[in-house]
């Protein structure tokens, strides 16, 4: 995250103080209290949702398998994986996944190949602006993350909605242990 980074900055300038700015968002933007039932039930079915069904929502950079310096962090594989036994064991769960980024051909392959058309749902890009309605309409954020520090975690928290994120013992350690392996 940003201490890091300032650290291995600090080493290259050892003169000169780097300054950490920490992630955030705009609370204009992501705030819960502008989305009444009626707008959030028009948004699901502009998105094709149903009013009963629980809804996982992942918005942000489309990279998996870990490679390159994004794909090191966000973990596309490891969701569509997680889609797959959990569409096993309960029908009304589905996910909504939005974003671009050098796995999107890779993800829709993998979704193509366990039969998830029906649970996974990607629409793509959406503008800032767009993000904070996606959010809204979910049950559940998804941070499939090898490492903490995104500003998609304050977004999540802001929109006031449980995320669920993949063990790391860097990101769990530092921060509360939620949910463990197995529960």
């Amino acid at each position: 995250g940003s201490v890091g980074i300032a650290e291995y900055v600090q080493k290259m300038y050892p003169k000169k103080k780097p300054v950490t700015i920490y992630y955030g968002y705009s609370k204009k933007i992501f705030n819960p209290a502008k989305f009444s039932k009626a707008k959030l039930l028009g948004i699901r079915k502009k998105y094709g949702i149903e009013k009963d069904t629980v809804l996982g929502v992942y918005v942000g950079n489309i990279s998996g398998e870990g490679r390159g310096v994004v794909g090191k962090y966000y973990r596309l594989d490891i969701l569509i994986d997680a889609a797959k036994i959990i569409s096993e064991k309960n029908k009304n769960v589905k996910f909504l996944i939005a974003g671009k980024g050098d796995y999107v051909e890779k993800m829709l392959e993998k979704i193509q190949q366990y039969n998830l058309q029906h649970v996974v749902k990607f629409i793509g890009y959406l503008p800032y602006e767009k993000v904070a309605e996606v959010m809204a309409i979910s049950d559940f954020c998804l941070l499939p993350m090898n490492q903490d520090g995104s500003a998609k975690l304050q977004e999540y928290i802001g929109m006031l909605k449980p995320i669920v994120a993949t063990e790391d013992d860097d990101f769990h350690g530092k921060h509360n242990k939620l949910i463990s392996r197995g529960n």
